[in-house]
């Protein structure tokens, strides 16, 4: 996960910090898109090497004399450079649509504008720090708190949160995964299917890998960077008349004001149209990020507006017919339909059955699952972190949240209390625990959370929720009901999916891994207690994934595409 506390003005330029509509009035909105378009190319697929950095600084200083670039340059790098070794960072994508969105709110046109001069390009570069500044200005330093751990939640937590979705990057495979999902259920398993056809055929789709596919083609444009070219790929050159459905996802520069002069909401419009069209073949890319959000989080809400399924009883009769849309996905496509398959196939050959709570009955797991004395308690919540917690910078705000979605006696932390308790008196499975020849002192219990929405992985959300459960654990007195309740594990339903084919393997069984992240965890807590060092401090709070590629061997043999097909069964429709 890539967070980025950049230099801002005051730390570059001795001056007074001029307003952003008055560095900026002489330079057309159309130049401001191109600058920001070229920047977030470079940083969509480099953003962690330092010379893309470089890079970015030579290309928007080019024309300025030795001595100006000199001094920027050296004050940059004091302030950027991070004590503890990892880096510079300088440009980040979050912060550059910031300064887009301003920009457009402020829209400025001239038709006989030819180039910039080295006076507004210096302008342009002053404007993305003065943004910077304004942005680090919204959180302000929280000294007084409980612990070592609050105190980074505290002050990490508001900055940190808003950057997460725009910074990471999202996994192509994962995505074409959950959207396929997407569509079968809705194809195949639900009375919704003749809205899948209405939203294929407005663009000449054939099924819906062949929009799958296209969009992921489109999207790999951004690694196609020509020898000849200084820069990344920042803009789609195609014929139009196999991508009609790209004039869709193109924002109008002149009328954004008009829908976001409240506020940008979390980057809505960007994430709504990631693109601008200029001429009659091409397409300016925002972000790139942006466009391959459109593989699933996107594409969820495009199909209910553009598909004719918002006018279904069932969604248009409710107080908020989007968000009665998104609990039917959650619950049938998410849940019901790749949840499962995802847990069958990864508990396939142990000897045991997995229990699903719609076998079971009412306010069971999601998913239960026993093999010998080790038993695996599953709850899985699709539930998005609500824009307006996000754009805060408010922790109270960002906490509540967190507790509303995971931390209350009936979700999450809560619900796992209610089943170690019926584990206390019998198993969720026909038989008792005397038939089972099994004695609750014995039993390992592996309590797992999974989410589905990037927000929730920010850094030291699982152990938070970890201690949020053991006080629920020690005030219901179960420490010596069982052998051992291990610690809350907390991960994404993408550590899953793309890691499907490891998990298959007994060396990396599931119980393996989160035995090694608690231990991983646990060493890591004792190394920050005794060096106190920052960044012993950052490999504490790491999430349960990046913990956990430590111990998969990524460089192995792998049979992941063939696996994730047959496992989920995605190859038997839509595919000649």
């Amino acid at each position: 996960m890539r967070i980025v506390a950049a230099p801002t003005y005051r730390h570059i330029f001795d001056e007074p910090a001029p307003q952003l509509t008055e560095l900026l009035k002489d330079i057309p909105t159309k130049v401001i898109i191109g600058v920001v378009s070229v920047i977030n190319a470079e940083l969509y697929l480099k953003a962690e090497e330092p010379e893309t950095h470089k890079k970015i600084l030579d290309f928007l200083l080019f024309r300025q004399n030795q001595k100006t670039k000199r001094l920027i340059i050296e004050r940059i790098y004091a302030n950027a450079v991070n004590s503890e070794g990892a880096g510079i960072a300088i440009f980040s994508t979050h912060l550059l649509l910031e300064f887009l969105h301003h920009s457009l709110l402020h829209y400025y046109e001239n038709e006989q504008f030819i180039d910039t001069n080295p006076t507004q390009e210096l302008s342009i570069f002053k404007a993305y720090f003065l943004i910077a500044e304004k942005v680090n200005a919204r959180t302000k330093l929280t000294k007084e708190t409980n612990s070592h751990l609050d105190y980074y939640r505290r002050n990490t937590w508001p900055t940190h949160i808003n950057q997460i979705e725009i910074n990471d990057r999202i996994n192509y495979l994962n995505s074409m995964v959950r959207s396929k999902c997407f569509f079968d259920f809705l194809e195949y398993d639900s009375k919704f299917s003749n809205y899948v056809s209405s939203f294929l055929q407005q663009h000449q789709f054939k099924d819906s890998w062949s929009y799958i596919f296209t969009l992921v083609q489109t999207i790999q444009i951004s690694h196609q960077t020509e020898e000849e070219s200084r820069f990344a790929p920042f803009y789609i050159n195609i014929d139009i008349s196999n991508y009609t459905f790209l004039d869709e996802l193109c924002l109008d520069p002149k009328s954004y004001s008009e829908q976001f002069i409240e506020g940008k909401r979390n980057y809505d419009g960007f994430k709504d149209k990631p693109l601008i069209k200029f001429g009659a073949k091409s397409y300016l890319v925002i972000d790139w990020n942006l466009l391959a959000n459109k593989l699933y989080n996107g594409l969820i809400y495009d199909f209910f507006s553009r598909s004719g399924i918002a006018q279904e009883p069932s969604f248009k009769n409710t107080k908020s017919p989007f968000i009665a849309f998104k609990k039917f996905i959650s619950e049938y496509s998410i849940e019901n339909y790749l949840f499962k398959r995802l847990i069958s196939s990864i508990f396939k050959g142990t000897y045991s059955t997995p229990y699903f709570s719609d076998q079971a009955g009412q306010g069971l797991p999601d998913a239960y699952i026993r093999v010998g004395k080790r038993i695996f308690i599953f709850e899985i919540k699709d539930a998005f972190f609500p824009t307006q917690a996000v754009e805060s910078y408010n922790y109270d705000q960002i906490v509540s949240k967190i507790d509303e979605k995971y931390n209350t006696d009936k979700k999450g932390t809560g619900q796992l209390i209610k089943h170690f308790l019926r584990l206390r008196e019998k198993p969720f499975e026909p038989s008792s625990y005397s038939k089972l020849k099994l004695k609750t002192r014995n039993l390992v219990i592996y309590p797992i959370i999974i989410y589905t929405d990037t927000f929730f992985s920010l850094p030291g959300v699982m152990l938070y929720l970890q201690q949020r459960l053991r006080e629920r654990i020690t005030q219901e007195g179960m420490d010596k009901d069982f052998q051992q309740i291990k610690s809350l594990s907390f991960f994404n339903i993408d550590f899953l999916i793309e890691n499907l084919d490891l998990l298959q393997k007994k060396e990396n069984s599931l119980d393996r891994i989160i035995d090694y992240v608690l231990r991983e965890i646990t060493k890591r807590e004792k190394r920050y207690e005794r060096k106190r060092k920052i960044r012993d401090l950052l490999d504490w709070k790491d999430n349960f994934e990046i913990i956990a590629s430590k111990m998969l061997d990524l460089k192995v043999s792998r049979d992941y595409v063939r696996t994730i097909f047959n496992e989920l069964d995605l190859n038997q429709k839509g595919v000649d």
